[in-house]
């Protein structure tokens, strides 16, 4: 399941075989559509913001794809065997030397450079604990504004915080033994605090390492690590999102600290 330290990584992966290479092809097979206005452009910059890839050409385009719950990124370098394009393939990106392929990604469009950091889709992301530029202060600023959401939502509120997904959201949840379903309102500043330095270290070290705690997400009915009490699943908000969490570690909120 992609989450923000998956698509860093997968920029990371990408950016040596893109960038400062000249375009041969850029293909959106689902649309039956050829990019002919990049081909013999330069790739700029391949970057990840929270679950977003933007690839950057230096024509003022920029390629940006969502990978939602199921979209993945390939590149393919020189004596690499390049897979057939089925029928879930959304792009091809041909240069000099390397292709890069995406799956599944449900949101694939090019957009202005000019137009990134007032577009609908990316201007109002939050902080993404994983660049260098996080900022904690303005990360609790977002979570602060929606105090009346369950807190397991507002974590995955990209508004608030970019790149917290099902299994991060689940994972720090526990480590710091907080009610996934009371409201932010219900936590102290210092709560809240912990919580954004340990997403910004775990989320940082799994960027680095290629791995994800997985002591509670995917485990329902299984004896918590801790106290060997049943985890629990149970879905939230509006998309119905995965939480799993402890009852016993993780007790109801039922108002705010003193």
């Amino acid at each position: 399941m992609p989450e923000g330290d998956t698509l860093h990584r997968t920029a990371l992966r990408l950016r040596p075989l893109l960038a400062g290479r000249l375009v041969r092809a850029l293909d959106l097979p689902r649309r039956g559509e050829r990019v002919t206005s990049v081909i013999g452009k330069r790739v700029e910059s391949v970057e990840a913001r929270g679950k977003n890839l933007l690839i950057s050409f230096d024509d003022g385009l920029v390629l940006h794809t969502h990978m939602k719950m199921n979209g993945v990124w390939r590149g393919y370098g020189p004596g690499e065997r390049v897979p057939g394009v089925s029928g879930n393939v959304v792009v091809v990106l041909e240069v000099d030397g390397a292709i890069a392929m995406c799956w599944s990604a449900p949101i694939v469009r090019l957009i202005r450079a000019s137009d990134v950091d007032r577009d609908p889709h990316l201007a109002g992301l939050g902080p993404d604990p994983i660049a260098t530029s996080f900022d904690p202060d303005e990360a609790m600023r977002r979570l602060r504004a929606l105090d009346h959401a369950p807190l397991g939502v507002a974590l995955m509120d990209q508004r608030a915080i970019a790149g917290i997904g099902n299994v991060w959201k689940s994972e720090l949840l526990f480590e710091h033994r907080l009610d996934p379903f009371a409201p932010v309102a219900r936590f102290g500043d210092d709560e809240l605090r912990a919580l954004l330095a340990t997403a910004e270290r775990r989320m940082r070290g799994g960027f680095a390492r290629g791995t994800r705690p997985q002591r509670v997400y995917g485990r329902q009915g299984e004896p918590c690590p801790r106290c060997a009490h049943a985890i629990t699943m149970e879905r939230q908000g509006d998309m119905r999102r995965s939480t799993y969490w402890c009852a016993r570690c993780q007790p109801p909120r039922v108002e705010a600290p003193a």
